[in-house]
């Protein structure tokens, strides 16, 4: 699987396709989904939206960490990251977070084959994920926590209910 981008508009059944096909060679793995970011930033909070719509909307059969109620962030990752490695040790890991990208690339979806690089304002981090699911919630320019800061949350709910439901299609 290579990294492709998909506008969450057009182009569904590729990106359900892909993870699908992810999730169907994990050779009987569990799927643990493990969603990132702050429910206090408007942009970051894109992963425990999706979390969140997992659990409580869409009853997920996947075990999924990082929800508005309990977030996978920056400050509680290493400890969330080493007891998930720890309680689910072969599983398929899928991260979920936001990300800034080109202003024509806000509003789509990218999918990696190599996770996610969570808290890229703060610090690159290790990847984590087998599969990374990214939602570009707004433009790469000048400073990225403010751009992040500044987005509209009625789109960041947009676009993780977008999500949440490629994810439930694709489980």
């Amino acid at each position: 699987m290579e990294k492709a981008n998909y506008s969450c508009e057009h182009a569904l059944a590729p990106f359900v396709s892909t993870l699908f096909n992810a999730v169907t060679e994990r050779d009987d793995r569990p799927v643990v989904i493990v969603c990132f970011g702050t429910t206090a930033i408007s942009g970051d909070a894109l992963g425990p939206m999706v979390g969140s719509l997992l659990v409580d909307k869409y009853d997920v059969p996947a075990f999924v960490y990082g929800t508005q109620e309990n977030t996978v962030n920056g400050k509680n990752m290493k400890d969330w990251l080493s007891f998930i490695k720890t309680v689910h040790e072969g599983a398929l890991f899928v991260a979920v977070d936001a990300s800034l990208g080109k202003k024509d690339k806000v509003g789509e979806v990218v999918i990696r084959e190599d996770g996610v690089c969570p808290s890229g304002v703060t610090g690159k981090t290790k990847r984590f994920g087998d599969i990374g699911i990214l939602g570009i919630v707004a433009q790469n320019h000048g400073d990225a926590l403010m751009q992040l800061m500044t987005v509209s949350p009625l789109n960041v709910s947009a676009l993780a209910d977008k999500i949440a439901i490629l994810i439930k299609n694709a489980v």
